[in-house]
């Protein structure tokens, strides 16, 4: 069986309402995905919050800078092309080992 696969995910040109509608459900959805993460974190005593909490910071600068993109397109009457492609690879996991989120 194959190891890596590839989706494309969005593929076109967009308003800038348009465009900030796919993208910033995306972005928010893994903000909540990592909350969730943190709350699990703080009942259960596992994982690692501080990388949840970290990934919320990094996804909220890419929110802000989608942000000031999104108006200025808007702005300046301009259209979005967007290509997004998202790549995943088949991975064992080796017992004990730990598992790298985003």
């Amino acid at each position: 069986m194959e190891n890596t696969h590839s989706f494309k995910l969005i593929d076109g040109t967009f308003t800038p309402t348009e465009a900030g509608t796919v993208i910033l459900d995306l972005i928010n959805s893994k903000i909540k995905h990592h909350n969730l993460e943190i709350l699990n974190c703080l009942e259960t005593g596992l994982g690692n919050a501080l990388h949840s909490q970290k990934r919320i910071q990094d996804l909220e600068e890419v929110r802000q800078r989608l942000n000031t993109l999104l108006q200025n397109a808007h702005n300046n009457g301009m259209y979005l092309k967007i290509n997004g492609s998202i790549e995943i690879e088949l991975a064992e996991v080796v017992l004990g080992e730990s598992i790298q989120q985003a």
